[in-house]
């Protein structure tokens, strides 16, 4: 076995280390620091999904600076992990990472936007950027009100883009599969990914700014309802699709019924307000980003799919959700277990990653 050193393998690799490391030290070893929870939510965000983010869309840039923003985002992590003191250090270099990361990333839809309507990307990846900012003004005294709503935000302008992108990348493949069997072309909902995006950043912000449920109910209801109508479309062909495919239309299902919890918080329900997000968090994003990782180094490399290794992983980080959103009924065992599946997943398809 060969380890094969590239833009994507090295970020995409790294990711997965970190997000087994930043779960496993939040959950079974939590720093003695009352913003154990922002940290972890700050990570899995702003580090591991950022990673994701640069090994799928640095394409076009030169290795010495790819090596150069992978420093500046790996010291960011190590610095807090090892100089619990240096919280400054740790932030400018965060903050320095996610910049770079987004800057890069959207002047290459910049570059390339042909319709008014991928300009959404670039928005929210500097949305994503603006919100890094806001979550580290508490270490410089600033204001620490603002580190949960900022994080909230990243939160939903990654859904965003994984809705959006993820529908487009997950729409068109599995439209090919049903026209290769002998379907119909499954034409695109384009006002669905127009509307999408205005009712996420409507949610965000009845979220981040603590409106009435009625406020964030308009919002992410119909959005739950627009990714349930896409996935209607989806159906016909499902049956016929591979576990990548698979793994990405149930990523969408986790997302609709993520938001669909937090819109029915109007109805002031009994479970954790915050348990809906965790189905948004664990399955949306993590099931998505797992799956485009180990597809896109497949895809670059012509190497057959890691069929086994992506259904596995997609089933762990699935049950994650589901044990992490149920933590009123399964308790902190429930809550060790969701950790224990995600590290499993990350480790299991980092492995897969390196040593093929």
């Amino acid at each position: 076995m060969k380890l094969l050193f590239s833009t994507h393998r090295l970020f995409f690799a790294a990711a997965m280390v970190q997000a087994a490391l930043s779960v496993a030290i939040w959950m079974f070893m939590p720093p003695a620091s009352a913003d154990a929870i922002t940290w972890h939510a700050h990570e899995l965000i702003f580090g591991y999904a950022m990673a994701v983010i640069a090994g799928f869309l640095f394409t076009k840039i030169r290795p010495s600076a790819a090596l150069l923003v992978f420093t500046l985002w790996a010291a960011a992590r190590l610095t807090w992990l090892f100089l619990p003191d240096a919280q400054i250090a740790a932030a400018i270099l965060s903050v320095a990472a996610t910049a770079a990361i987004a800057g890069i990333s959207a002047s290459g839809f910049l570059q390339g936007v042909k319709r008014a309507q991928n300009l959404v990307f670039p928005v929210l990846l500097a949305v994503t950027a603006g919100c890094d900012i806001l979550s580290q003004l508490h270490v410089f005294g600033i204001d620490g009100t603002v580190a949960r709503p900022a994080i909230l935000a990243a939160v939903y302008a990654l859904t965003a883009l994984i809705v959006v992108m993820g529908g487009r990348i997950t729409g068109a493949a599995l439209s090919g599969l049903h026209q290769r069997t002998g379907g119909k072309r499954i034409a695109p909902r384009l006002g669905l990914e127009r509307v999408l995006p205005v009712l996420l950043g409507g949610a965000a912000l009845a979220m981040a700014l603590d409106a009435p449920p009625v406020l964030l109910a308009i919002c992410a209801l119909p959005a739950a309802a627009a990714i349930l109508l896409r996935l209607v479309d989806w159906l016909p062909v499902l049956r016929s699709a591979g576990p990548d495919l698979m793994a990405l239309t149930a990523a969408q299902a986790f997302i609709a019924a993520g938001l669909g919890g937090i819109g029915l918080r109007v109805l002031d329900p009994s479970w954790n307000p915050a348990a809906p997000l965790h189905l948004l968090t664990i399955g949306g994003i993590g099931i998505t980003t797992v799956t485009m990782m180990l597809r896109t180094t497949a895809q670059r490399e012509r190497r057959p799919l890691a069929a086994t290794t992506t259904g596995i992983a997609a089933i762990m980080l699935a049950l994650a959700a589901i044990l992490r959103t149920g933590g009123g009924v399964f308790g902190e065992l429930g809550c060790a277990g969701a950790a224990v599946a995600w590290c499993l997943a990350m480790l299991c398809c980092a492995v897969r990653l390196l040593w093929r």
